[in-house]
């Protein structure tokens, strides 16, 4: 990290690191951009500073997340995030201004409550970006309100940098509050709900979704696994959506054609349509 910066600029997920610096809004030898990357919707959380935690989220996702490509780079962010906030708190004392691009993002939302609860003190200036209430133009002229950074155009971080505002101490603390609960909740997914809170819920909460965009003739698990990810605002990941698609097959709730391997090399489809339970949704959606 540069020794001389004083303003910290925190991103959640490469693609919103991209955006940023493609902006070229910053100079970043004189502003220190952080990136985590960890993906904190789904597995059991873990506490910075505890191995066993750490160790219980990553055998978690190796079980769970079959694609080499991504099952690699989600158990790297684990340990390299838990590394670059221990590295923030290291430098704290460095720091003069933080800057959170959190976006209405159930991810980047438990991932800031995260990084403010381990910081060792509150008494920075801490500010945060107004996601998803910035108003903004797309190339048609249109007014549009992306959710996060990483929906948000380059061109448009200009405008974005003028919607910060200095969190409260108030805030602060609820944000921290919120980590220590979901922590304890010890749950294996967290949903955002309008409101802009966060709940833990039981690891089945997406599978009504899931098959209600089942049919009865044969389609691709990639398909419904997509139109799933829209009806949910991608409110969790698609590795996490191909497994509990695989554990309903294993409940008999679908028939499989293919190899149960990656999205793109098996189908599915309703067994018939008494086996098809309550597909309502859920309340926040």
């Amino acid at each position: 990290m540069n020794k001389q910066s004083k303003k910290y600029h925190i991103v959640f997920g490469r693609m919103a690191k991209a955006t940023l610096v493609e902006s070229k809004q910053f100079d970043f030898d004189e502003v220190e951009l952080v990136c985590l990357e960890d993906y904190l919707s789904f597995a059991p959380l873990c506490d910075l500073y505890s191995v066993a935690d750490t160790e219980k989220r990553k055998i978690w996702i190796s079980e769970t997340v079959e694609s080499s490509s991504v099952y690699n780079r989600i158990l790297d962010a684990v340990d390299k995030d838990i590394e670059t906030i221990k590295k923030l708190i290291s430098n704290f004392a460095k720091i003069e201004e933080i800057y959170l691009w959190t976006g209405f993002d159930v991810s980047e939302i438990v991932g800031t409550a995260r990084l403010l609860y381990y910081l060792p003190s509150l008494d920075k200036k801490i500010f945060i970006t107004d996601y998803p209430n910035i108003p903004l133009k797309n190339i048609h002229g249109n007014i549009i309100y992306p959710p996060t950074l990483y929906t948000t155009a380059s061109e448009q971080i200009e405008e974005v940098v003028k919607h910060f505002r200095l969190l409260s101490k108030d805030e602060l603390k609820l944000r921290c509050e919120s980590w220590a609960s979901v922590l304890s909740e010890n749950s294996i997914i967290r949903v955002l709900h309008e409101n802009g809170t966060v709940s833990s819920e039981n690891e089945t909460y997406f599978d009504s979704h899931l098959l209600s965009n089942c049919r009865t003739e044969f389609q691709s698990a990639a398909r419904v696994i997509g139109k799933t990810l829209c009806d949910i605002e991608f409110g969790v990941g698609d590795s996490y959506l191909n497994w509990r698609l695989k554990q309903l097959i294993a409940m008999k709730k679908l028939e499989v054609r293919g190899k149960l391997e990656e999205i793109r090399h098996y189908e599915v489809r309703l067994l018939n349509n008494s086996q098809l339970f309550n597909t309502s949704y859920p309340a926040s959606y």
